[in-house]
């Protein structure tokens, strides 16, 4: 209840301080205000009948509120709570958009600084309310998990509790899914003006279900015989691994990002095998081309954590949900990260993550406990968690959160 009323009253500066702002609101384009607040105002409105709700129930306490999980349940079904949906979903666009404005707008800056300065911003920059929504519902399965485990099992309070972690949980995943959805298409559309098609056939790439896994530049290794002599040359290409098909390109223009594909290949006809004692090749085989023909490619990243990455992408599998063993190293994140490439990972401080695989250079694939989502992070903002019972502690939370069974 507590951090409910201070998180309604966040909102409300966020609203009333920020976005009612005439001085600001006067600094940016309609398209930029949109992006900035979104539907800001819905979301608050969620929270104010959410923490009417809980106020009303608190009355009917004795002394503190014995349970909200049915009130939660109420609220995730009847759909009060998909304005933070619409929220989540405009992230990307919020970011991008205060990024450019705080480097290339300064009145925006300037105005938005004086902003600061009110008392009833406690010294907190615009970003730190932006982001409160999407920390906010994040959380909430974490609530329910922790009123869960205080329920006796055969108790209904204990079913309620279950199914509002299952709903909760689901409404988190969708939050996620419909982020990483529009970021997706918007990639795709401007890919698709970014690629000319040199080979034989070409495709439409641009597809409500595809999206790119992984991209950049390699060195492609050839072997020659000259005169008796054997010859390697490395040529730069440039992969886009999508999650069914991969493109071999050739940079037409550094500048602009232009591309020329030479071949392509489906998923299910690509393999591709490590190169035994070499930290930075590995070879891909597209069993059969747009053309019809069989490629062998030698390829050669600039680091260790390239080649591992590279090989995790290209052997991906849908793994997750999967049990994790209990020896497994877990890390507590000490500073955030946003993902920088589309196989890394977003992580704020204080998640905790299982660690996968590890590189010798100093990365992590892993997975973050609180939802499965998996991906490459640096090991410089991580520390490892040492303490075995919390590990325990945080595989059965995991477990849980994911609808697994506990035993």
């Amino acid at each position: 209840m507590t951090s409910e009323s201070s998180y309604l009253r966040s909102l409300n500066v966020l609203v009333d301080c920020y976005k009612s702002s005439p001085e600001l609101r006067a600094t940016v384009t309609s398209t930029e205000y949109h992006h900035l607040f979104s539907n800001i105002d819905a979301v608050r409105k969620a929270c104010w009948r959410f923490h009417h709700a809980l106020s009303k129930r608190r009355k009917s306490s004795s002394v503190v509120i014995n349970d909200v999980c049915d009130i939660v349940l109420e609220f995730v079904k009847a759909g009060t709570f998909a304005p933070y949906v619409t929220y989540c979903s405009n992230e990307i666009y919020q970011q991008r958009v205060l990024l450019r404005l705080m480097k290339e707008n300064q009145e925006f800056v300037r105005v938005l600084r004086r902003l600061e300065k009110n008392e009833q911003c406690a010294g907190l920059p615009l970003h730190s309310f932006l982001l409160l929504p999407m920390q906010r519902i994040t959380r909430i399965p974490l609530l329910i998990d922790t009123i869960r485990q205080r329920c006796e099992v055969s108790s209904p309070d204990y079913s309620i509790a279950s199914e509002a972690l299952k709903e909760t949980t689901s409404l988190v995943k969708t939050c996620n899914e419909q982020a990483r959805s529009l970021e997706r298409t918007e990639e795709m559309i401007q890919l698709q003006t970014q690629l000319e098609f040199k080979c034989s056939r070409s495709f439409a790439l641009v597809s409500a279900s595809r999206y790119v896994v992984k991209r950049g530049p390699l060195l492609k290794v050839s072997e020659d015989v000259v005169f008796g002599f054997r010859r390697l040359t490395k040529q730069e290409i440039y992969l886009f691994l999508f999650n069914d098909v991969i493109l071999v390109t050739k940079r037409k223009n550094f500048s602009d990002e232009s591309y020329s594909v030479t071949d392509y290949c489906y998923k299910e006809r690509l393999k591709s095998r490590d190169v035994i004692n070499d930290p930075f090749s590995f070879v891909i085989i597209m069993e059969r081309t747009q053309d019809g023909q069989r490629i062998e490619l030698k390829l050669e990243a600039d680091k260790p954590n390239g080649k591992s990455r590279w090989m995790a992408a290209l052997s991906r599998n849908k793994s997750f949900g999967q049990p994790i063993s209990k020896e497994a190293m877990q890390v507590l994140i000490i500073k955030s990260v946003r993902a920088e490439e589309p196989d890394m990972i977003s992580l704020k401080n204080m998640d905790v993550c299982v660690v996968l695989y590890t590189t010798s250079d100093g990365w992590i694939y892993g997975e973050r406990m609180s939802d499965g989502c998996r991906g490459w992070f640096s090991s410089g903002g991580a520390k490892e968690i040492l303490n075995s019972k919390v590990r325990e502690q945080n595989l059965y939370r995991r477990a849980r959160l994911l609808g697994q069974p506990t035993v």
